[in-house]
This record gives C-alpha cells, sequence and structure tokens, in this order.
C-alpha cells in the first residue's frame, strides 16, 4: 500500500512494535520484507522500475549522485531547521544554511 502515513501519537507504538529495523522510518513493505533507510529503498524501487534508475548506467551514477546530495542537504538542514521534535533551534542558524549551504 504506497502511501500509508503514521499519526504522530502513533509512533511510539509503532516503534516498540519492531516493525521498523532500526526503530526508524520510512520503511517499504514489498515482497521481501521490510526495506530500511529511505536510500535503500529507493534504490530497490529504482532496480524494480528501471524506468526510475536511467537510461542507461550514466544516468544511474548521477542519479545516485544526486541521491547522495540530497541526504547532504537534509543533514545540514536538520541541524539548523526548528522542528516538532526540536522546536528551539537558532534562528541565525538556519539563515547561515540558506546563505551558505
Amino acid at each position: 500500500d504506497l502511501g500509508k502515513s503514521v499519526a504522530f501519537e502513533n509512533w511510539p507504538d509503532m516503534k516498540k512494535s519492531g516493525v521498523c529495523p532500526f526503530g526508524q522510518l520510512p520503511i517499504l513493505e514489498c515482497e521481501h520484507g521490510v526495506v530500511a533507510q529511505s536510500q535503500t529503498a529507493m534504490r530497490y524501487v529504482a532496480r524494480k522500475v528501471p524506468a526510475a534508475g536511467g537510461k542507461d548506467e550514466k544516468e544511474g551514477i548521477i542519479s545516485d549522485m544526486l541521491l547522495g546530495l540530497s541526504e547532504d542537504i537534509f543533514d545540514a538542514l536538520a541541524k539548523a531547521q526548528p522542528t516538532l521534535l526540536a522546536p528551539k533551534k537558532d534562528a541565525e542558524g538556519v539563515k547561515t544554511f540558506w546563505d551558505e549551504t
């Protein structure tokens, strides 16, 4: 089932249930079981749906590079951007992220 979401209040019970291999989201449920880690899930989809991985090896490499870059950007933003779980982040850190990243 594509597009399942987990309500914030249901997450603690889901985490305790053991359905998430590393106690994290996102997960992808497939015929092989539960796939954890977003990059692993994206690579799996690219193998299952060749058009998602590019028309040739060069496009596949570019796709992987962009995927890695997106993780780097996400990690940098997560350190600066306030979130529901960490609402008190330094406003200057957010400005620095957008100005320098």
